[in-house]
């Protein structure tokens, strides 16, 4: 009886023993890949009017292109394609010239493909121009009822 429980702890001590072993070369292969890849900055909400910044750090000198799909993921703008060097990069981008919609912020490189949504909300002045000519109006009508 004591030989069958003897065994048993054995080969539990060796389960765990490989696990460690396996978990120390993996663990370490994992911490290495994790550097190569890039951290796209967060949007200042989902809602996007006008003009914001757009960005992303990169640990190394690559590749990429960073560009806004629509919905059909279709590519509308290409805010940056080449070479750059390691670091942060920080791009403008003015929404004024979109329609309203759904839009995807796109980034591609040779380690990895993000993509991150957007809803572009701009304000359209001709509605705005409208709204406003009808309330000066019915504010006319209205006056001109009264006299």
């Amino acid at each position: 009886m004591l030989g069958g429980i003897s065994i048993v702890v054995a080969l539990y001590l060796l389960y765990i023993s490989y696990k460690m072993i396996a978990n120390y070369f993996i663990g370490k292969k994992t911490r290495e890949l994790k550097n190569i890849y890039a951290k796209l900055y967060e949007l200042p909400g989902v809602f996007i009017r006008g003009e914001i910044q757009l960005g992303f750090e990169i640990p190394e000198n690559i590749h990429v292109k960073f560009s806004v799909l629509d919905r059909d993921e279709k590519e509308v703008l290409i805010i940056h394609e080449g070479d750059l060097k390691a670091g942060s990069h920080v791009y403008l981008f003015n929404s004024k010239d979109m329609k309203n919609g759904d839009y995807f912020l796109n980034f591609v490189s040779e380690y990895q493909s993000i993509n991150k949504k957007m809803i572009i909300q701009n304000w359209e002045i001709l509605s705005l121009h409208i709204f406003f000519y009808f309330l000066f109006q019915s504010l006319f009508f209205l006056r001109k009822k009264k006299c």
